[in-house]
């Protein structure tokens, strides 16, 4: 799976630490909370309910896949027990 085309956003906590990671600072576009806590919750329930076709988890992030469209999240904290604690 590659989301090289897709929508990204930063935790505001780590923006200067992603910022050194891409080699540029991020703009305000970039980091959003909201999005973040709402892409979360919505692969939360995709998890625990099992809805999606393809489920892969790393140690750097969850992605899951259905109808051919992926969401995932990067974290900084490996996850625990198929839950995301921790981004």
């Amino acid at each position: 799976m590659c989301g090289c085309n897709g929508d990204y956003a930063y935790a505001s906590n780590y923006r200067e630490e992603a910022g050194k990671k891409r080699g540029y600072a991020l703009s305000d576009d970039d980091v959003s909370d909201r999005k973040l806590k709402t892409r979360l919750n919505k692969l939360n329930k995709m998890i625990a309910a099992k809805d999606y076709d393809t489920l892969d988890e790393y140690d750097f992030g969850v992605f899951v896949e259905k109808n051919g469209r992926t969401l995932g999240v990067y974290f900084k904290k490996v996850m625990i027990d198929k839950r995301v604690e921790s981004v």
